[in-house]
């Protein structure tokens, strides 16, 4: 993702004083379905909202609604009445309120407002009451959210409301698929796969990858480090060593007109001569970073890209085996400089323990 080209979009988007994100993707996110509407010009679109299993279970009874929506003139207002919610702390403790999203199929989000059951004596937009917000999407899918405060920039996975088809037949639909992105894989199910947490119990000497996809204003991140369930081994410290010498040989061979895939070549032949890696590195060395959360420069075998000043991207090299009990991978995200590359994290690398 070249700078010049984020600053223009985020200077689009901050003047028309509407705040977006995007969700990265990721084979191992969780995902909801749902049903995403493009609003034709001029035209008020009728729109049932309903509640999901996770509402149901929350509230003890179905939550429903109805949206009234309109597009013109490049933005959608959206006018919508809703009842039925109990206390957002009945999903988990970490919650207090709910929040209205909008989310296209291409993945960006707009956190719309907030919802307040009535008699909070905090926020004056009341579940029951009309409640009136616009966005700039024209297709997109409705969604409410538990959320620990109403400011957050991506939503929950906490989805307890979502719509259903238009009422009137002829407005387009597709369907949409929303993923909650990030990699929790830990001990032998990390070695060749990630995904969301499951309910398998974390064992004694376990590694724990924690891979994490955030994502504020349109712009896409991707960090990584790994945690020792308990104190490492030998060969678990050996092997953290080895990667983390990879990703300082990455960092050190990358500057303006350098090909993604001599650093990729690198990395592999690096972490194969070491023996504690068994010659398990199986990905990508790293990927560039923009609107989505991969993008070129793509740092695989015979990748064309060549890095340019300005480039943002990611370097997460890693090994994987039975004898470490899961995988090492380290990740930090960078900017091309003229002279090379700068660190755009400050957060301590390290085999940290749980």
């Amino acid at each position: 993702m070249r700078l010049k080209s984020l600053l223009l979009v985020l200077s689009i988007i901050l003047l028309l004083g509407l705040p977006a994100a995007t969700f990265a993707q990721s084979g191992g996110d969780v995902t909801f379905d749902t049903v995403a509407i493009t609003y034709p010009d001029g035209k008020e679109v009728k729109v049932e909202l309903t509640g999901t299993e996770l509402g149901l279970k929350a509230s003890g009874k179905a939550i429903s609604g109805k949206a009234t929506i309109e597009h013109s003139k490049g933005v959608t207002v959206i006018s919508l009445r809703i009842g039925g919610f109990s206390p957002a702390a009945r999903l988990g403790s970490q919650y207090t309120t709910y929040v209205l999203w909008a989310v296209t199929p291409e993945g960006q989000v707009q956190n719309l407002g907030e919802f307040r059951r009535r008699g909070s004596d905090t926020f004056d937009t009341w579940i029951g009451t009309p409640f009136k917000t616009a966005t700039q999407f024209q297709t997109f899918s409705l969604i409410i959210t538990a959320e620990p405060y109403s400011m957050v920039q991506s939503p929950s996975r906490t989805i307890i409301v979502s719509n259903r088809p238009p009422l009137e037949r002829g407005i387009p639909t597709e369907q949409s698929t929303i993923s909650f992105a990030g990699d929790f894989a830990c001990g032998e199910r990390g070695i060749s796969a990630g995904g969301p947490p499951t309910r398998r119990e974390i064992l004694p000497g376990d590694l724990y990858i924690l891979d994490i996809f955030p994502a504020v204003r349109l712009y896409c991140a991707d960090t990584c480090r790994t945690f020792a369930v308990t104190e490492p081994t030998d060969r678990q410290q050996q092997a953290w060593e080895a990667v983390m010498q990879a990703v300082q040989m990455a960092e050190n061979m990358i500057k303006p007109g350098v090909r993604a895939r001599d650093v990729y070549k690198a990395v592999k032949e690096f972490l194969d001569s070491q023996q504690v890696s068994e010659k398990s590195f199986w990905h990508h060395a790293g990927h560039g970073l923009g609107y989505g959360g991969h993008e070129a420069p793509r740092i695989i075998p015979g990748s064309e890209d060549v890095f340019e000043e300005g480039d943002v991207f990611t370097l997460e090299p890693g090994v994987y085996t039975k004898g470490l009990q899961g995988g090492i991978r380290l990740e930090d995200n960078y900017v091309v400089r003229a002279q090379g590359i700068e660190d755009l994290f400050n957060f301590p690398w390290g085999l940290w323990t749980a």
